[in-house]
């Protein structure tokens, strides 16, 4: 039995390491709560590694370890908070009340040091009590439409309250029950289980699972969608959506309230070609009218690659180029001599 929970445990600390490292290499970093959401993944393994290599006996419970424990745990309840204030719309806070937030992870451990506190209840108390803020405060930012929308990130809070709710339950039990050996394995292996099994509802529904990268010369399979069609056409050509230099494929997908790979793939299968090419041409279209246009005769050709959307003059180079075959330069000479 003890073994069994071992391994579990043991899976759960791999599950949470490849987590980690996924979100590390493979997100966007401009996305709001991106930092947060690989802290709290860190977090998560972290604590199951140390509960199960203190629970399983394979090293002493030394002070180093306890205030590791304390740390992670008075850390964790602050870190699922501010990422759920970061998937809500205008919900910002400033650094020094952030800092606030991270004081009892501090101080418990130099309270430790000191022998005036060790236990780990009040830590519990702690983060339950956090996550319990944390979900009211996602329940009422989702009933006022204030969540993100389009956001990869947001899928992972349901499940990731759920852990930390269900991690202090355990610790509860395995301190109610201390007399019995078998639980002595309880909190690393429920905090293991309820971790692949929610972690595995938020995959389901995040960017990590979605569609293969197209080889170069695969037919793209036709998407139908008028809504989608309508909401873009309406960015681009009204809303002129396509001039922010700044503009990805994530934002515009959170504009839509569609996943990056659908839209990537409704583009390629509406258009026959990527995200990139596709607001490159649109910008391309607009400087060409920039160029013709008399009253941007005085402008330079930063001043229309900008007003197009390009983050410079090469970028603009480039794109024109490829879109019409010639210059910026070599365009307008030919219009207007023609």
């Amino acid at each position: 039995m003890t073994e069994t929970l071992t391994v579990i445990s043991l899976l759960g600390v791999a599950q949470g390491a490849v987590i980690t490292w996924l979100l590390v290499f493979h997100t966007d970093k401009k996305q709001p709560g991106s930092g947060l959401v690989k802290l709290v993944f860190l977090a998560c393994t972290l604590a199951m590694l140390l509960i199960t290599v203190v629970n399983a006996g394979w090293v002493r419970e030394v002070l180093g370890l306890k205030l590791a424990e304390l740390f992670i745990t008075y850390s964790s309840g602050p870190l699922i908070l501010l990422f759920v204030d970061s998937q809500i719309q205008n919900k910002t806070s400033t650094i020094w009340r952030t800092a606030l937030h991270f004081l009892p992870a501090l101080g418990a451990p130099v309270l430790a040091c000191l022998g005036i506190y060790r236990g780990i209840l009040p830590a519990m108390v702690f983060l339950q009590g956090y996550c319990l803020i944390a979900a009211i405060r996602y329940y009422r930012a989702s009933c006022a439409g204030k969540v993100l929308k389009g956001s990869p990130f947001r899928v992972w809070i349901p499940p990731l309250l759920s852990f930390f709710f269900l991690l202090a339950l355990a610790q509860w039990v395995r301190f109610s029950f201390s007399d019995i050996e078998r639980l002595r394995l309880i909190v690393p292996a429920v905090a293991s289980m309820s971790f692949y099994l929610m972690t595995l509802a938020g995959f389901r529904h995040s960017a990590f699972l979605g569609s293969k990268r197209e080889k170069k010369g695969d037919k793209p399979l036709p998407i139908e969608d008028d809504g989608l069609d309508l909401q873009l056409g309406k960015l681009m050509q009204e809303d002129g959506i396509y001039q922010n230099p700044d503009l990805t494929l994530t934002r515009l997908a959170a504009d839509l309230d569609c996943h990056p790979n659908y839209l990537s793939a409704y583009i390629r299968s509406k258009h026959n070609q990527g995200f990139t090419d596709y607001i490159n041409a649109l910008r391309v279209q607009k400087a060409e009218g920039l160029l013709l246009d008399p009253e941007m005769a005085q402008y330079t050709i930063e001043a229309i690659a900008k007003a197009s959307g390009f983050h410079s003059r090469s970028a603009f180079y480039q794109a024109f180029k490829d879109h019409t075959g010639l210059t910026p330069g070599a365009f307008k000479k030919g219009k207007l001599s023609g």
